[in-house]
């Protein structure tokens, strides 16, 4: 699962809320960007769990900086990305892969699973595996699953 660091930035989630829009604007959109990249680990978390024993393996990662069109979208980061995104601080796509491409085929993680894998260990409400199992059963009932 790709996610992010992002998700450091998001605002405290309201599991019952999920559902509902919200009025964020461009200054928001970076935290409601986080509070999709928690999301993901929390489904990963989640997801690994639910497979246990399974042989199936579930982790989140994330590439870190990439030069994608995602900076120039942020406000006020237009020409920052854009300058950015020529040197060696940000990463090419092919450099980004790389992490995702180590949790598929390198052999030290086929039995580790439900991690993230980013420059820093995950913290907070990425590791709350209750809140994993409450945004799993949220988004089932939103979606009308059992």
């Amino acid at each position: 699962m790709v996610a992010s660091e992002a998700y450091r930035l998001a605002d405290p989630l309201d599991v019952e809320r999920l559902a509902e829009p919200g009025a964020y604007g461009k200054p928001g959109s970076l935290r409601v960007y986080g509070r999709s990249k928690l999301l993901n680990i929390l489904f990963a978390r989640e997801l690994a769990r639910r497979m246990e024993g399974s042989g199936v393996v579930v982790n989140a990662m994330c590439p870190g900086p990439v030069a994608t069109e995602l900076l120039r979208e942020q406000w006020g980061l237009g020409r920052l990305g854009t300058v950015m995104s020529h040197t060696p601080v940000v990463r090419t796509p092919e450099q980004g892969a790389r992490q995702a491409l180590r949790l598929a085929v390198d052999e030290e993680f086929e039995a580790k699973s439900g991690g993230f894998y980013g420059s820093v260990p995950g913290s907070g409400p990425s590791r709350d595996e209750r809140l994993a199992r409450d945004v799993w059963d949220r988004s089932a009932h939103l979606v009308g699953l059992r």
